[in-house]
């Protein structure tokens, strides 16, 4: 930016999250779960297993990783492998891995209102986003169970506040509309 002649802070960045939420992580990999019966598991758990860098047995796929094969060929290229690795360690099986949303693209998580403010925080202190786009896992639910808990919890913290100013307005973006001014570059 600085190199375009621009402010930094004229740059915001907005970025998606997904989140899943229950009261407690269980509940959330849950409605996980029953989204993802919805769609062929077969090349999931392929992409999964190269994440991993072991093979998953069909026959298997709701007992824990067996931790001790995991990383021997894994893919360390793609960061998505480091938490599949991690919750893996952690006893969790390959359903419950991609429950967890380790083959998303976006970042996110499966969890309470808290374990998903606290995911918000963690990008915003971080400086590495600005504001954020929220997927949800089910519309029909999932919006109010983000209103009703995580906003909550974001405004006691002091990050959201009661406001009727535009998205705009708040991200500290001037107003520009139209073709672009001539005064920058």
């Amino acid at each position: 930016m600085v190199d375009a002649g621009r402010d930094p802070d004229d740059v915001k960045l907005v970025m998606f999250v997904t989140f899943s939420l229950g009261t407690t992580v269980c509940e959330a990999l849950d409605r996980r779960r029953a989204l993802d019966a919805r769609v062929d598991e077969a090349p999931r758990m392929a992409e999964l297993a190269a994440l991993l860098g072991m093979p998953l047995h069909p026959d298997r796929l709701e007992d824990p990783v067996d931790a001790s094969t995991l990383g021997v060929d894994s893919s360390t290229r793609d960061p998505r492998a480091l938490e599949a690795t991690r919750l893996a360690r952690d006893g969790w099986s390959p359903r419950d891995l991609l429950a967890h949303g380790v083959l998303d693209h976006t970042p996110g998580l499966a969890g309470t209102a808290t374990d998903a403010a606290d995911f918000l925080e963690q990008y915003l202190d971080a400086g590495a986003a600005d504001g954020f786009i929220l997927s949800l896992d089910d519309h029909t639910d999932g919006i109010a169970a983000f209103t009703e808990t995580v906003i909550p919890l974001l405004r006691a913290r002091g990050r959201l506040r009661d406001s009727d100013a535009t998205l705009r307005e708040r991200l500290g973006v001037p107003p520009q509309y139209g073709l672009r001014s001539t005064s920058r570059p």
